[in-house]
């Protein structure tokens, strides 16, 4: 007799696994992409006030070496602080 626990969990590892490799491969196009592209780019993280509806600022997550180029600004300098903290208007 089957032991029907052990081929459920069988199945749900394979299914983990493919769902890894998928995102694996998903991060490395998008890394792939984010570093050779000419253009400058910069990830940012929206922050909204208390309601949720409206955005006031922006967090830089990340910047490709294109942005760094164009803008003459490095990561330690960028990424982890608000916009508003690097142009005060």
């Amino acid at each position: 007799m089957v032991d029907t626990a052990l081929v459920t969990q069988k199945k749900q590892n394979s299914s983990e696994s493919v769902v890894k490799h998928s995102l694996y491969s998903n991060q490395f196009i998008y890394q792939s992409l984010f570093t050779q592209l000419s253009d400058g780019f910069a990830y940012c993280k929206l922050l909204f006030d208390k309601s949720g509806a409206d955005a006031f600022d922006y967090v830089f997550c990340d910047l490709n070496q294109s942005f760094r180029n164009i803008t003459q600004l490095g990561n330690e300098s960028v990424v982890g602080k608000k916009v508003s903290e690097l142009f005060p208007w």
